[in-house]
């Protein structure tokens, strides 16, 4: 009880996203050891000590206290608690937690995660009949790797029919679109900047299509759903940084005010996200090396700040 009570004591501190984002790389890592330290004493038969875990997994601000919770938990997924846990954390906000559920959903067979992981890279018989989608690379086929061990063949006729069976009815629906907005005091104005180490990149028309050269039954995307036929799209002018924001230059934003008081944010940014990359701390990426382990929410918030 004693132990518990520790554990639960320092990922409270561990929740504080004022604090995490000022931590130097080696005070995340010393802190992190001592997470795995404490969780390795922790009997994790023990319900109420394992619900209490999966709760902290899915919501804590720490993409690295939800991984490291989640591989102390994935033994045990035999619970009902923890194969909750690990569908709801194949929709993670970063994607080595993700993929990190997601293997651990494949290794123990999670036939519940069937229907979350469609909805990542829809019907897997579509995209063994050669017919791709997104996303593509690693990760369409980390998934596509754990949804054949879950359905338990790679035979497209049979994937089909037990994966009827399993997939959601909103796997047909079109999911919204993010787009930029203005949200308030944070708004920018490209007037008002200077654009000092940026060039502009004339407006213009982009003809849309597939190149005639590629081989269409090569392509990592479905061009056909929307490239039918070549389309043409105007674009206003915009401004380009001439060189790539590095990790320096990301991570003096992520520990600033305005990135833990989200003045800059979007509004359909989910609450208390932290803005640190989560390369952070992975010593090979160097601070002039350019930024990477953001998301969408967290670009958006840079270009605006700067």
């Amino acid at each position: 009880m004693q132990a518990h009570r520790r554990l639960v004591k320092l990922l409270n501190s561990l929740a504080d996203i004022n604090r995490l984002s000022m931590l130097s790389v080696d005070e995340h890592l010393d802190l992190l050891r001592t997470l795995d330290d404490q969780l390795c004493h922790l009997s994790l038969e023990d319900s109420e000590i394992r619900q209490e875990l999966c709760g902290i997994a899915a919501i804590h601000p720490s993409p690295w206290v939800r991984y490291h919770v989640l591989c102390q938990l994935a033994p045990f997924s035999k619970h009902e608690d923890i194969r909750e846990l690990l569908v709801w954390l194949t929709h993670d906000p970063e994607d080595f937690v993700i993929f990190k559920a997601v293997h651990i959903c494949e290794q123990y067979r999670v036939q519940e995660a069937a229907g979350d992981l469609m909805m990542l890279i829809g019907l897997p018989s579509k995209r063994l009949l050669g017919k791709n989608g997104k996303p593509v690379g690693l990760g369409h086929i980390v998934v596509l790797k754990a949804l054949i061990a879950i359905l338990g063949t790679d035979d497209p006729l049979l994937l089909q029919q037990r994966e009827d069976e399993v997939k959601p009815p909103m796997l047909e629906k079109e999911l919204p679109e993010l787009r930029p907005e203005n949200n308030g005091p944070g708004t920018c104005n490209c007037a008002l900047h200077d654009h000092q180490g940026m060039v502009k990149i004339p407006g213009g028309a982009v003809h849309m299509k597939v190149p005639p050269a590629f081989d269409r039954q090569c392509l990592l995307f479905d061009w056909d759903e929307v490239l039918q036929h070549e389309q043409v799209i105007d674009v206003g002018a915009f401004w380009m940084d001439i060189y790539p924001v590095t990790c320096q230059e990301y991570d003096a934003f992520s520990a600033s005010d305005a990135a833990r008081d989200h003045r800059f944010c979007h509004p359909a940014e989910p609450p208390n996200k932290l803005h640190v990359r989560n390369t952070l701390l992975d010593r090979r990426f160097g601070t002039d090396h350019p930024a990477t382990g953001v998301d969408w929410f967290d670009a958006y918030a840079y270009a605006r700040c700067f």
